[in-house]
């Protein structure tokens, strides 16, 4: 295997010339690699001249001698490109010429010998930057059905009594069944799914005849043409010793019945207050809650607090151009909240993002 490489690494040592002590033909002091592969097959190579040195004269190329030996491009490219730090004393030294700071890498040069195959985009998507590597490493032994269950047990011709320990249910262990709709798995899909703001049935879609098999059903959302728009929302948290203030407002209607709410979370994550009101009927502007945010922070002293909104009239809200009535639902603490509520701030204080979606079209693909 050395053997094997040495001569497509040998290419990418450049012999900086010093005394000339580096051999003309066959090392690479021109950074074209090895003369003796780049001059053409029909040029007459010169043997007996052997190193570097005998093309200088008095520590400068010498032109009539280059001339002679090399093409007219190659003694070009010489004359511009390689410069003579002649010295009596120093032989000639060697740098790596795929980094940039030519130290030679053993990464570098197994970029060089490594044989590359066309990208597999199911294996791209999986080995992301920033997903932990057991979670990368398990989707890949997933999808070379490579994870002890019985399925795979039963398919190298091992018998066996199959079922599933995940559940209840007298269900044969597939890949299938534990991982996209077994019991286990649809409360899995669940509840990521009602945080994200999605609604379904395992991975089943309305209007979509989507495969039961994993790797037809990997095919079919590869070149599956959404139906909405996907956004995705992080919560970010504040730094030490700050508030963030999160607040929305809806009206079924515009105008329409409305609803205004705000939490309050601290650097943590943890949820400090959050109270939901009931507006008069009016329209999605007046619905904020940016003023009853800040009228809670004031009277409790949350402060330094960031106000988070998405609302456009926010100048006219501070500026108490609103005058609404209401009534007031409060919680206090985190258990008072809904379960629906307490499943987003959850995901939040992960660090797991929303998505927030929007319909483009009814049709289901082909």
């Amino acid at each position: 295997m050395m053997l094997e490489a040495r001569e497509s690494i040998e290419q990418e040592i450049w012999w900086e010339p010093k005394i000339g002590s580096s051999n003309i033909w066959f090392d690479n002091w021109t950074k074209l690699g090895a003369l003796n592969y780049v001059v053409p097959q029909s040029w007459q190579i010169n043997e007996q001249v052997e190193d570097v040195s005998e093309l200088m004269t008095d520590g400068k190329w010498n032109i009539s001698k280059l001339m002679q030996l090399f093409p007219e491009d190659i003694v070009q490219h010489i004359i511009q490109e390689i410069d003579i730090k002649y010295t009596s004393n120093e032989w000639d030294i060697t740098w790596w010429m795929m980094t940039s700071t030519s130290k030679f890498t053993v990464s570098s040069a197994w970029q060089l010998r490594r044989q590359k195959a066309n990208v597999i985009v199911p294996f791209q998507n999986m080995w992301i930057k920033g997903v932990p590597f057991k979670i990368s490493f398990f989707m890949w032994r997933l999808w070379k059905f490579k994870v002890p269950i019985d399925e795979v047990v039963a398919s190298i011709g091992i018998p066996l009594v199959s079922k599933c320990c995940c559940c209840q249910n007298d269900q044969i262990e597939t890949i299938n069944y534990m991982f996209l709709c077994g019991e286990l798995a649809t409360k899995v899909w669940r509840y990521f799914n009602m945080g994200a703001g999605l609604s379904m049935n395992c991975v089943q879609f309305p209007g979509m005849n989507i495969p039961t098999i994993w790797h037809q059903m990997v095919q079919f959302f590869e070149g599956y043409k959404p139906t909405v728009i996907c956004r995705i929302i992080e919560w970010r948290r504040p730094a030490p010793g700050i508030y963030k203030c999160n607040t929305d407002g809806v009206a079924k209607g515009n105008p329409g019945p409305s609803s205004a709410a705000f939490c309050i979370r601290n650097e943590k994550g943890d949820l400090v207050y959050a109270a939901a009101k009931t507006l008069a009927y009016g329209t999605n502007i007046v619905a904020e809650a940016i003023r009853m945010g800040l009228r809670h922070c004031v009277v409790k002293q949350l402060f330094p607090v960031i106000i988070e909104t998405d609302s456009m009239t926010m100048k006219m809200i501070l500026n108490d151009e609103w005058k609404v009535p209401w009534r007031s639902v409060q919680f206090h603490n985190f258990q008072e909240l809904q379960s629906q509520a307490k499943r987003i701030l959850n995901l939040e204080k992960r660090g797991i993002p929303n998505l927030r979606i929007r319909t483009i079209q009814d049709k289901a693909p082909d």
